[in-house]
């Protein structure tokens, strides 16, 4: 999966939930999630949980940038991730554990997330598709992002991973 993405800092989760009823997201679902974050020689590499269900491994690309930026990642489960990147542990980063509300605003995913340790973000997703090109995902980050400005903080650069391994 291609998107666009951008991760800002949350000062005011009960207001951006307000404003994102107005206009009309719909709240998807809550869930908890778990993430292990490892140690590889290009990109990124997480194994997550959410709701104690079956693992799923989810390697990704991005920049680390305070705006919009393009990410490509790829989902795996256990035994392909294990046929993939080897059967031996992989070295640990970072443990991320959060809890994320996901509204979907037409095409873009927003997640409102509570990171333990870290605090409140947002995080707005724009898959690139045929219906929705790179430039629209563009626009359309901007435009949540300006509808919930009242809410946001600063845009981050780094992961939550990052942050994390960083205390």
């Amino acid at each position: 999966m291609e998107a666009i993405e951008l991760k800002l800092e949350l000062r005011d989760p009960a207001l951006a939930r307000a404003i994102l009823r107005t206009v009309g997201a719909a709240h998807v679902h809550t869930i908890d999630q778990a993430d292990t974050h490892y140690l590889v020689p290009t990109g990124r590499l997480m194994r997550r949980v959410e709701d104690g269900g079956p693992p799923e491994f989810i390697r990704y690309e991005r920049a680390d940038a305070a705006h919009p930026r393009a990410a490509r990642c790829a989902a795996f489960t256990h035994a392909q991730a294990s046929e993939r990147f080897g059967a031996a542990p992989l070295p640990e980063r970072a443990a991320v554990r959060k809890s994320r509300e996901v509204y979907l605003r037409g095409r873009v995913s927003v997640h409102l997330d509570r990171v333990d340790r870290l605090g409140w973000f947002i995080e707005l997703v724009a898959p690139i598709t045929r219906e929705q090109d790179e430039a629209a995902c563009h626009v359309a980050l901007q435009d949540l992002r300006e509808t919930l400005a009242p809410a946001l903080g600063e845009p981050l650069s780094p992961g939550y991973a990052d942050l994390i391994a960083a205390l």
